[in-house]
């Protein structure tokens, strides 16, 4: 079909937006995250459990979440952008997205 691959060209960078912001969100919080297990495994090692430890167990524990966060974070985010036109004409075709300015 003439003209189909600007609308599967923004669907696609739409799709990129998707994730490079979900992994942005994600991946920021999961540093704080991080920060704070660091100060968290400093003060178990009071209880004679080593730091080092503490801090590889609960981070690898918090990675795993990052990936499943990240996964409904993209689904989400997907369901949230909606095709709201489609215009085509002889050489031309052109989609139009609602994008929310507030995307959690």
């Amino acid at each position: 079909m003439h003209g189909m691959g600007t609308c599967d060209d923004a669907i696609a960078k739409a799709e990129g937006m998707i994730v490079i912001t979900a992994l942005d969100v994600e991946w920021q919080q999961y540093l704080q995250y991080t920060s704070n297990l660091k100060v968290l495994a400093n003060v178990r090692s009071f209880g004679r459990s080593d730091p080092y430890d503490e801090f590889r167990i609960e981070s690898a524990k918090m990675f795993l979440e990052l990936l499943q966060r990240m996964r409904q974070s993209v689904l989400q985010r997907s369901f949230m952008y909606r095709l709201i036109g489609y215009v085509s004409y002889s050489l031309h075709s052109h989609c139009y997205f609602f994008i929310p300015e507030s995307v959690p």
